[in-house]
């Protein structure tokens, strides 16, 4: 019986072991599909693309590496970073990777996202979309989001520009530590 326990867990330890294999270890264009097949057009190094309007910056991301596929007007990134400006000052953020639809102007991230306000609210999450036209970010995977006092998770994140006003559901969790106050450890 005892014997019997122990073939579970390991095979429990080898399934999670060969899931985190898969989801570290994919290649980055096999998880966006919608990028074809083969050799991109354009390769850069430190790539950079500033989106003004009416001479004032909405957004800019820099990149170590870009990959330019010029018939689906997508550009895939690598190790990456950049700013949105809002009403209310910056944002900050990077990513392991990303997809940049030159269509809509939209950016898709992934791995290791974190997003950062002037204020010092912090998201963490494994992936995170913004969508040009609604100046809105969401995020379909597991988000964590620390504000002062208090820390929210959530399997699903949605915010204006200057995340400000966040929808959380699927999920929630809010923990609040009164300031002034030190968390007893356990």
């Amino acid at each position: 019986m005892l014997k019997h326990n122990y073939i579970k867990i390991a095979v429990f330890i080898i399934i999670v072991v060969v899931i985190y294999y898969l989801i570290k270890h994919i290649n980055v264009e096999e998880r966006f599909t919608e990028l074809p097949a083969g050799t991109p057009e354009i390769q850069i190094e430190s790539f950079r693309l500033i989106e003004t309007d009416a001479g004032s910056k909405k957004w800019e991301v820099s990149a170590e590496l870009a990959k330019v596929f010029n018939a689906r007007q997508k550009t895939l990134l690598y190790r990456i970073k950049g700013l949105l400006y809002g009403n209310s000052g910056k944002v900050t953020f990077s990513a392991d990777t990303g997809v940049l639809d030159m269509t809509n102007r939209n950016i898709n991230l992934s791995g290791g996202v974190t997003l950062t306000t002037e204020d010092g609210t912090r998201l963490e999450s494994f992936s995170l979309v913004w969508v040009d036209a609604d100046k809105k970010l969401f995020s379909t995977s597991s988000t964590r989001i620390t504000r002062k006092n208090m820390t929210a998770t959530s399997g699903y994140f949605e915010a204006d520009m200057d995340v400000e006003r966040i929808t959380l559901s699927k999920g929630v969790n809010i923990r609040i530590n009164p300031t002034g106050r030190k968390r007893k450890k356990r």
